[in-house]
C-alpha cells in the first residue's frame, strides 16, 4: 500500500507539473495562431485562412507537443477557448468575405456543452467559421460526437474533414458528418503531377465532393505543376507554400496570391 501511495503521489506531481508548463505556454506570448491562405483554384483569390498553432515555448515548441499535453492534462476545452479567442480577434480584421478554418480536436466532441461554451468567442462569426475535424478515425469511439456536430451546425458553423486519404478508412463517417469542406491529405497532393494513380484519386475525390455538395481543398501544394494538375482534376480550393507560408498576424494584401 505504501508503494502504491508513493506511485500515486509521484503521478500526481507529474500531472501538476505538466499542467503548470502548459498554462505557462498558453497564457503567455509564447502561444500564437498563424494564418495560412486557402485560395480558389480557378482564380487564386483568397477564400479563407486556416488557423495554425504556433509556440516559442522552450518545452512545448510545436502544435503536437501542445495538443498531447492538453490531452493528458484534460485541458482541451481550455485550449479550444484560447484558440477561439485568438481566432475571433482575427475575424475583426479580415474582409467580410473571408472565412477562417479552426481546428477542432475530436475529443472535444465528447462533451457538446463544454465544447459550445469553449467556442463562445466565435459564435458571432459562426457563418464565416469552418471547424476542421482532425483525426476522424477516433470519432467512432466518442459517444456524443453526432450530437456535438448537430449542435455546431445548428449554431451556424460549417464542418470540414481533414486529411482524407491519409491511410485509414473513414469514408463511411463522411455521410454522418455531411461536411461542407473535404481536405485531401498532402501525401496525395505531393508529386501528383508525375503519378497518375494520385491524379485518378484526386479526380475521384473531387467527383465525390461534387456529388455531396462539398468543396474539396487540396493541402500541401508546393509546385506550379501540382497546382495545374489539381485544377485539372477538379479541386475547388488549394492550400500550401506555393501560395502562402503561415504568418503571425493578418497578412497584407493577399487578395490574389501567386501560384
Amino acid at each position: 500500500k505504501r508503494m502504491e501511495a508513493i506511485r500515486i503521489a509521484q503521478q500526481r506531481a507529474v500531472e501538476e507539473s505538466e499542467r503548470a508548463v502548459l498554462e505557462e505556454c498558453l497564457y503567455s506570448d509564447h502561444f500564437q495562431l498563424a494564418l495560412q491562405a486557402i485560395v480558389r483554384a480557378e482564380t487564386s483569390e483568397v477564400f479563407a485562412y486556416e488557423c495554425l498553432l504556433r509556440s516559442t515555448h522552450p518545452v512545448l515548441d510545436g502544435p503536437v507537443a501542445i495538443l498531447r499535453m492538453a490531452e493528458r492534462s484534460n485541458m482541451l476545452h481550455d485550449l479550444g477557448n484560447l484558440v477561439a479567442q485568438r481566432a475571433a480577434a482575427y475575424f475583426e480584421g479580415l474582409r467580410e468575405d473571408v472565412q477562417l478554418f479552426v481546428n477542432l480536436h475530436p475529443d472535444q466532441l465528447s462533451e457538446p456543452g463544454p465544447l459550445i461554451q469553449s467556442l463562445t468567442p466565435l459564435l458571432p462569426y459562426a457563418d464565416r467559421c469552418v471547424l476542421e475535424i482532425t483525426e476522424r478515425s477516433r470519432l467512432r469511439g466518442i459517444d456524443e460526437w453526432e450530437m456535438a456536430i448537430e449542435k455546431l451546425q445548428s449554431a451556424g458553423f460549417a464542418i470540414a474533414v481533414d486529411d482524407l486519404g491519409a491511410g485509414y478508412n473513414a469514408l463511411s463517417i463522411l455521410a454522418d458528418l455531411q461536411p461542407r469542406f473535404i481536405k485531401i491529405d498532402m501525401s496525395i497532393v505531393r508529386n501528383c503531377d508525375t503519378e497518375q494513380r494520385k491524379q485518378r484519386l484526386v479526380d475521384l475525390l473531387a467527383k465525390f465532393s461534387d456529388a455531396t455538395g462539398a468543396l474539396m481543398v487540396a493541402e500541401g501544394v508546393e509546385t506550379d505543376a501540382e497546382a495545374v494538375v489539381l485544377r485539372k482534376c477538379g479541386a475547388h480550393l488549394l492550400q500550401g507554400y506555393l501560395f502562402h507560408k503561415p504568418t503571425i498576424g493578418i497578412p497584407g494584401d493577399l487578395s490574389v496570391v501567386a501560384g
